[in-house]
C-alpha cells in the first residue's frame, strides 16, 4: 500500500468530505482522509499510483484535483 496525497478544491462542507470518502472506498481506497478546511485527501492505495479514471471520478463529481504528490 502507498499513501497517496492530493490537493482537491471545491469542498465545501462534510457531505462534500462524505462523498469523496465514500466514492474512493467504492474504488478500493483505505484509510481515507479528508480535510476540506485544508483542501486535501489522503488514503491508501495498493499501488504507487492512483489510475487517472479514478482521479477523473473525482472531478466528475463536482471537484478539482490540483496534484497527485507519490
Amino acid at each position: 500500500m502507498t499513501r497517496i496525497e492530493l490537493d482537491v478544491y471545491g469542498m465545501t462542507c462534510v457531505g462534500c468530505s462524505n462523498t469523496i470518502i465514500q466514492y474512493l472506498e467504492n474504488q478500493g481506497a483505505e484509510n481515507v482522509a479528508v480535510s476540506i478546511h485544508k483542501n486535501h485527501v489522503g488514503f491508501d492505495w495498493v499501488d504507487n499510483k492512483i489510475p487517472d479514471d479514478v482521479l477523473n471520478g473525482i472531478e466528475k463529481l463536482g471537484y478539482k484535483v490540483a496534484n497527485e504528490d507519490e
